[in-house]
């Protein structure tokens, strides 16, 4: 059987400005989405139906991959969805609500200088997140330099 795409379950007609990295995100099997394509497609309002029950799979069980910095994060993209989705499955938005709470707490927890080196770290890794996807989008697009 073959594995299930975004593309197989949601109903978004392509955009024509989409990248060709954003349009190969959606036939990519969901089985194996990074934490960021999956992310970016939360982002997009990709069956979400589909994806944010998964999401917040993973941020129960590794929270760490739910944070991040200006909102670069799993979490972020799940928070992100609309009020109307936030109705019709509230209780995805209290497992959220809960995920977030508790990492709240966790890092008012930590001393100030593990607090400082956590903050330079998140910093740290959202430069080379934006660098990793420029020189990606690079190579998808076949763009010069």
């Amino acid at each position: 059987m073959k594995p299930l795409t975004i593309d197989d379950i949601d109903e978004t007609d392509p955009a024509s400005d989409w990248s060709p990295s954003l349009r190969r995100l959606r036939t990519k099997p969901i089985n194996e989405l990074t934490h960021e394509e999956m992310r970016l497609a939360l982002v997009n309002r990709w069956a979400l139906t589909s994806l944010i029950p998964l999401a917040l799979d993973i941020l129960e069980k590794e929270p760490a991959t739910g944070y991040g910095t200006r909102g670069m994060s799993l979490l972020s993209g799940v928070l992100g969805a609309s009020a109307a989705d936030r109705i019709v499955h509230h209780d995805w938005f209290v497992r959220a609500r809960n995920i977030l709470a508790r990492e709240i707490y966790a890092q008012s927890k930590l001393p100030p200088a593990e607090f400082s080196a956590l903050a330079r770290a998140e910093e740290a890794e959202l430069r080379e997140q934006l660098a990793s996807r420029y020189l990606t989008n690079v190579a998808a697009d076949e763009r010069p330099l």
